[in-house]
């Protein structure tokens, strides 16, 4: 009977840890199963993880039964108890990663669990009667907590919007839908870049092939080494890695802090190649110095945030968007042009504006929410994708350019709003349907969004009126008389929904970035980039309907910051910051 008040016990007081610990995961064990049996989207519930526990104590209780361990006195059998429970919980939370359960509770337990076994040993429940029925009792609890077990999702700090009454947004938000993930097998990996092999100049350094990705029989990615230490991302301050252009037989290519080079597509796909330099004006006509230095004000990792946000070239003229100061201290993003030459690029200013904002708004101010996405159109126009800097107000001014999709003409600068109510747009692609293009943005803490623009209507895209994130601090819903409350619905505020959009919780933190056509199938169908995901979304989409109707993501394990797609070899070209990493995405060959 002591085996099964021991087992009985221990997995109720676990069981009621979880209940209890409101921001509880368990993801990282599920992934570092994912990982090791090479599974996909493994759902592990904590209910297997107290009966682990439940069955560890009961073998603690029977060898010490059989080796006679146990003194009889009740304070000693007290002691023994509370630290074999104490060894075997801490032991399996320790081992499955699991630190964020409530201290109160997991104390409560250690403590209650002795005191339980201790109760059915004395002569407390003299009648069999009651011990029986107490067993019964336990053992109904046991069976009720593994058969009816909470959701995992329940028990985040972030409650999953849907379950709350006012929430607007569809139940079946992506009905019928299966999301499927496929990892990528490195089956060759042959060369690592140090700070000691790394050679000093930008134009010295000679890409180097590091390894192969396969994603089943679907694609596969080519890896290189790219110069430089000092470039990959948490080095250069946070600044993107860089930008691609394709031009002619050559792939343009920039970094944040505006280094121009290129390298040949031939060369590239051969696996030797290098990038060779452009020299420009570019340092000399921008007036930022912080796309050079650190700024002081902020912490280690805002700054460098100030950067080139994209690169364009349309009709032999490049276009570069970047963060500009227009004033002291106040900041906003402008694009430069020059026409294309490979020996030196003369830039001069071609979209300018007088609205800027104070880096002095701190802590809102956030120079990394520029936006800065650049698309050709017809050789006539560009569109020019423009971030809020956490000014929210801007998103939904009229008289405002930022938080807006622009139409720019060439020829004279002059624009039009296509769409408004964007927060920090990373991505424009065109679609088939030539009425559409298709925007990526970030959101806050959750809901970043995929969103298909109408270009022949003006749309409101809800920020920061409507989001299904939430804000970073809870002091930001009163901020600004409430200019941004973060409505679950944007259709009931006469707002376009998202395509698609990440709630709190939906594969942890992805932080969009870039997208492409998928040319590699007749329907639409799109590749989506993502940051601290490390993975490309592969998505259907039905246009006039506004929802995807299949979802696969890849996991590339580094940040994702660029896409380029190659019509003339078939290709994507990637630019990837942990390495950093350049890197060709093809079919896979059979």
């Amino acid at each position: 009977m002591q085996l099964v008040i021991s087992f009985l016990s221990s997995f109720l007081l676990t069981e009621l840890i979880f209940i209890n610990s409101q921001n509880f995961q368990i993801e990282l064990f599920a992934g570092d199963i994912e990982r090791f049996l090479r599974l996909d989207d493994i759902s592990i519930n904590y209910s297997f993880i107290s009966l682990i526990v439940a069955l560890l104590n009961l073998i603690l209780i029977y060898f010490n039964k059989k080796l006679n361990t146990l003194d009889s006195a009740v304070g000693n059998k007290f002691l023994a108890y509370l630290l074999a429970n104490s060894l075997t919980t801490l032991f399996i939370f320790y081992f499955f990663r699991i630190y964020t359960v409530s201290r109160i509770f997991v104390i409560a337990s250690l403590l209650v669990y002795p005191l339980l076994l201790i109760l059915f040993e004395t002569e407390y429940l003299k009648s069999p009667q009651l011990k029986y029925t107490s067993i019964l009792i336990l053992l109904g609890l046991n069976i009720y907590m593994f058969s009816n077990p909470v959701n995992n999702s329940e028990l985040s700090g972030y409650k999953p919007e849907s379950v709350e009454s006012e929430n607007k947004k569809p139940i079946d938000y992506y009905p019928d839908l299966e999301m499927l993930v496929v990892d990528g097998v490195t089956n060759i990996l042959d060369y690592y870049p140090s700070h000691e092999s790394i050679i000093e100049e930008y134009k010295d350094f000679d890409n180097q092939f590091t390894a192969r990705y396969s994603f089943g029989d679907s694609y596969e990615i080519y890896k290189y080494s790219m110069c430089c230490y000092w470039l990959e991302y948490s080095t250069s301050g946070g600044k993107p890695i860089g930008y691609l252009e394709n031009y002619q037989d050559n792939l343009i290519y920039t970094h944040g802090s505006g280094i121009f080079s290129f390298a040949n597509k031939k060369e590239i796909l051969s696996g030797d190649f290098k990038f060779n330099t452009i020299d420009s004006n570019f340092r000399e006509i921008i007036n930022n110095k912080f796309i050079y230095e650190r700024n002081p004000q902020f912490d280690n990792k805002s700054n460098g945030w100030e950067s080139v946000r994209d690169l364009l070239i349309v009709n032999d003229q490049v276009f570069v968007s970047f963060v500009n100061e227009k004033y002291e201290d106040c900041v906003n993003i402008e694009i430069l042009s020059a026409d294309f030459n490979y020996n030196f690029l003369k830039f001069k200013y071609f979209f300018t504006s007088d609205e800027c904002v104070m880096r002095t708004d701190y802590p809102l101010y956030n120079p990394m929410v520029a936006g800065g996405k650049l698309l050709n159109i017809n050789n006539k126009n560009i569109y020019f994708a423009t971030g809020d800097f956490r000014n929210w107000e801007k998103a939904q001014d009229e008289n405002s350019y930022l938080g807006k999709v622009l139409s720019i003409d060439i020829n004279n600068s002059s624009y039009e709003i296509i769409s408004k109510g964007h927060r920090n747009p990373q991505g424009l692609s065109l679609t088939k349907n030539a009425d559409f293009i298709i925007e990526t943005e970030h959101g806050p803490v959750g809901g970043d969004e995929i969103n298909l623009i109408n270009v022949n209507s003006s749309q409101n895209f809800g920020w920061p009126v409507s989001s299904y994130g939430k804000h970073w601090q809870t002091e930001n819903y009163e901020m600004k008389d409430g200019i941004a409350s973060l409505h679950n619905s944007h259709e009931d505020y006469g707002m376009r929904e998202p395509l698609f959009y990440q709630y709190v919780g939906f594969f942890g933190g992805i932080g969009i970035s870039d997208v492409e056509i998928n040319h590699f199938k007749e329907r639409d169908s799109f590749f989506v980039a993502t940051l601290n995901g490390a993975q490309i979304f592969d998505i259907d989409v039905d246009i006039e309907e506004n929802k995807m109707t299949d979802f696969v993501r890849y996991k590339v394990d580094e940040r994702i910051r660029d896409m380029e797609y190659d019509p003339q070899n078939q290709v994507y070209y990637l630019l990837l910051e942990y390495g950093p990493t350049f890197a060709v995405l093809t079919q896979y060959d059979k």
